[in-house]
């Protein structure tokens, strides 16, 4: 992955529990677009013997300018098993250092229990209403992150929506599903207060893989882990 070209500001989705912060993400408006590129991030598995699709995860690089920021909205596409979920982010975040990524912006639909149906930000910014401080996420890949952009001192904001998993049928075709990505969508406009920068007709049209369900997965299961934002 060495090739990335990534800009100061990273908005970055993956495959949470309805595939929304990758959908998000992947939604540029095309005249927005000044750079995409495809790359592929490869893991070493002693398990697999044969060199397989399983051992890649293709990352959609977009890169967008405006008169205040260059910014590179990177999605995603796949998540790494349980436990190369820590060597796949180290890669990234050694990426973000060396390109000088000063922020990082995560977009994503999780389980966690909120009485309102908002979408919050945690970290820094009161433009959007803030994550309680004791709000418990259940997301290892979502908390590993987290973590390891802590400890790099990089500046991190969470944009998030409390969601449920659904049966996987395409986003268009499910009307809980739409209203997160139009949640989402609108957070994120506010937040880079540009109101045309994510296109929803494109976002609701991406096709993604199924991902497996980490809540049905042992392996998975006991790798859940609890951050406070």
């Amino acid at each position: 992955m060495e090739n990335l070209n990534l800009k100061h500001r990273v908005i970055l989705g993956y495959p949470d529990l309805n595939n929304s912060g990758v959908r998000v993400v992947s939604g540029v408006e095309e005249g927005c677009i000044t750079e995409f590129d495809t790359h592929i991030y490869k893991y070493n598995d002693s398990n697999n013997v044969n060199d397989d699709a399983s051992s890649i995860i293709p990352l959609n690089v977009t890169n967008t300018e405006d008169v205040e920021y260059f910014t590179t909205f990177l999605a995603i596409n796949k998540l790494p098993p349980p436990t190369k979920t820590a060597l796949f982010i180290n890669s990234l975040i050694t990426l973000f250092c060396m390109h000088e990524v000063s922020e990082v912006i995560i977009v994503a639909s999780l389980n966690f229990s909120e009485r309102e149906e908002f979408v919050y930000l945690g970290c820094l910014s009161r433009i959007i209403k803030t994550l309680s401080p004791t709000a418990k996420l259940q997301d290892h890949f979502f908390n590993t992150f987290i973590t390891l952009l802590k400890v790099e001192y990089i500046q991190t904001r969470c944009l998030l929506y409390p969601g449920k998993r659904t049966d996987g049928r395409h986003a268009s075709d499910n009307s809980y599903e739409i209203g997160i990505l139009k949640h989402l969508v609108e957070g994120l406009r506010k937040l880079l207060r540009d109101d045309s920068i994510i296109s929803m007709d494109k976002v609701l049209n991406i096709t993604l893989p199924p991902q497996k369900s980490a809540e049905k997965d042992p392996e998975e299961k006991e790798r859940f882990d609890t951050i406070y934002m």
